[in-house]
């Protein structure tokens, strides 16, 4: 790999480690989990630019991220490939992002809550409620 790849990679992490701390940073303010953030945060994880996430729905970010990464020419059979299981690579990605979430911001949430979230509003509303959650435990 060239080091203008890897340079650029490095710097994406960081990027994304910046505004993971950032979501966390925002747990005990007016506003915790801002759906600005997170829907930053999710462009880097997905490799997306900014022109690339213009909406907030999670299947639309999934398919631009997978696109991005097949190029447009292998981007609908790539889109549509199934898994055993009759999953699509846009859902994996999406329940490899929720994971992802649970692990960096220190929550988990049901499979019901998982399976209902839809766009990053719902993501930040589930990380919102299981902070409250959490905070009612203690």
């Amino acid at each position: 790999m060239s080091d203008a790849i890897l340079s650029r990679l490095l710097q994406r992490k960081k990027t994304t480690a910046a505004c993971a701390a950032a979501v966390l940073d925002s747990r005990h303010s007016v506003d915790p989990c801002p759906e600005p953030l997170l829907k930053k945060y999710i462009r880097h994880k997905f490799l997306l630019e900014d022109e690339d996430s213009d909406s907030g729905n999670l299947q639309g970010l999934a398919k631009r991220s997978l696109m991005r990464a097949a190029g447009e020419a292998a981007s609908s059979r790539y889109l549509n490939a199934k898994d055993c299981t009759g999953a699509t690579n846009a859902l994996t990605k999406i329940i490899l992002l929720i994971m992802n979430i649970e692990q960096t911001f220190g929550v988990h949430f049901t499979p019901a809550e998982s399976a209902d979230a839809e766009t990053v509003a719902d993501l930040c509303r589930l990380v919102r409620t299981a902070w409250n959650r959490e905070e009612t435990r203690v």
